[in-house]
């Protein structure tokens, strides 16, 4: 978020100047400066189809006036994003010059005073509290144990359908259907025939909206047996979405921790590819016919009820620390004990998560880097180094590859040779022997960042990273 210069009282004069002397042009002189737009001139939009015309300095400075209030106002920012609140702060000027406000500013003629207050009302009535549901593969069978990671549930698709109805509160039309496919009693839901001439009541209008609404989930859903729902507090529409797949993305890939990298690929969530592919190599060589290579992909953690029984056993203390990180994360009113710490170790973990997943060794080696640099609030290999010899007592020259790598060369090959030379253009990574391989870089901040949560679950100091790093070597066990 920038700084923004500018106080309120010169932002707001500098809408009503721009504007008053767009309105105030002659007919000839409002001809000339509406020539110079090929589309609409800039306008503030009166909430009712109509508009006023006005300057890009006049909109610019509204939108200052927005972020702003959410600079001065750190309960918000949380709510609602920087381009949401400039959007905002227009429509509240543009229901302004309506008269809309007429009756606020007639009984307090502190113009400042008001406008923060309306804009802080619409911000607190467009934040909702908002259930959130993305398709993903966790067991392969629907029949394992349900679980949670803090306020990420996964949930069978047949109970998530419960789950939906017990939110609404009735009985939805198109969720029957759904459960009988979910369940195998019924055929996949397809589009309704569309025949205006037989829409003749309500009754069948609702009929066709369900048939819609079952197949349009059906297809969402797709191929997942499982549903990962996510409760997100008190945010508006767009930055809700946004920390709950954040949420659920972090969620599985803690949950991937005790995994094997292979099975950890298996977890499927928002953003990855969710259906079984078939690849199919073409290549030759001279002299010979082209090969038969292929292979195939499909995810979710395969086994069967034991394991999955024993997976979550042997992982309830790491699913409740990450949920407790996780938690601090998607609620940002009641965040918890050392929040901005949590909320550090989410985004490593998402970093993480991306350098797992990354096809590309080099772009994966710098995406680790980045995760284990956020650990350490940007103290770069050092910090790292620091941090590392505190999480597992070792001293900087300790062994810690099968090829005799030191720790102190370890960090060195995945940050500075890694992450810093990779993304800024010091070295080339296509082709290019990189200095460490993937796999270690994956294995290395995988238990950094285990051990690092393990630390910060005993941590009950200030909410600082340069208060933690220090004690961290007290509190690992």
């Amino acid at each position: 978020m920038a700084s923004i210069s500018r106080n309120y009282d010169e932002l707001f004069e500098t809408v009503f100047s721009e504007t008053r002397r767009i309105q105030e042009m002659s007919p000839d002189e409002l001809g000339r400066w509406r020539s110079q737009f090929k589309l609409l001139p800039p306008n503030i939009p009166l909430g009712d189809g109509s508009h006023i015309d006005t300057t890009m300095d006049a909109l610019r400075a509204i939108g200052d006036i927005g972020e702003l209030w959410l600079q001065n106002t750190p309960s918000a920012r949380a709510s609602i994003s920087t381009h949401e609140i400039r959007e905002l702060a227009i429509a509240i000027v543009g229901h302004i010059i309506s008269g809309a406000y007429r009756d606020r500013f007639d009984a307090d003629p502190k113009f400042k005073r008001v406008f923060k207050k309306i804009l802080s009302e619409r911000v607190a009535s467009l934040s909702k509290t908002t259930m959130h549901y993305f398709p993903c593969h966790v067991f392969e069978s629907p029949e394992a144990p349900q679980f949670e990671i803090g306020p990420v549930r996964f949930m069978s698709r047949v109970d998530w359908l419960d789950l939906v109805e017990s939110n609404a509160q009735l009985s939805l039309g198109w969720v029957r259907p759904l459960r009988a496919y979910f369940q195998g009693q019924a055929l996949r839901p397809g589009a309704p025939v569309w025949d205006p001439a037989t829409i003749s009541s309500e009754e069948q209008q609702k009929s066709i909206d369900d048939q819609w609404k079952a197949k349009s989930t059906c297809d969402e859903v797709g191929a997942c047996r499982w549903i990962a729902v996510v409760e997100v507090p008190d945010r508006l529409a767009k930055l809700s979405r946004t920390c709950a797949e954040v949420a659920v993305r972090v969620a599985i890939d803690a949950f991937g921790l005790a995994l094997g990298h292979l099975d950890a690929l298996d977890l499927r969530g928002p953003g990855d590819a969710k259906g079984a592919t078939l690849s199919h190599q073409l290549l030759q060589v001279r002299g010979r016919d082209i090969p038969t290579s292929w292979s195939l992909d499909m995810p979710g953690l395969k086994g069967g009820a034991g394991r999955y029984h024993e997976l979550l056993d042997r992982t309830a203390g790491l699913r409740s620390s990450a949920g407790k990180a996780l938690y601090a994360f998607v609620n940002h009113n009641t965040p918890g004990p050392v929040p901005t710490l949590k909320k550090r170790w989410v985004e490593a973990m998402y970093w993480f998560g991306e350098a797992r997943r990354e096809p590309a060794e080099f772009v994966s080696l710098v995406k680790a880097g980045i995760a284990l640099d956020i650990l350490t609030q940007g103290k770069k290999a050092g910090g790292i180094l620091t941090l590392c010899c505190g999480l597992f007592g070792l001293e900087k020259s300790d062994v810690v590859s099968n090829n005799g790598m030191s720790l102190e060369s370890a960090v060195t090959a995945i940050y500075d040779d890694g992450r810093s030379q990779l993304s800024h253009g010091g070295r080339l990574g296509l082709l290019q022997e990189l200095p460490v391989s993937k796999q270690f870089s994956i294995d290395f901040s995988a238990k950094v960042l285990l051990q690092y949560l393990s630390c910060l679950e005993k941590y009950s100091g200030p909410d600082d990273v340069d208060a933690f790093l220090p004690v961290i070597p007290s509190l690992r066990t």
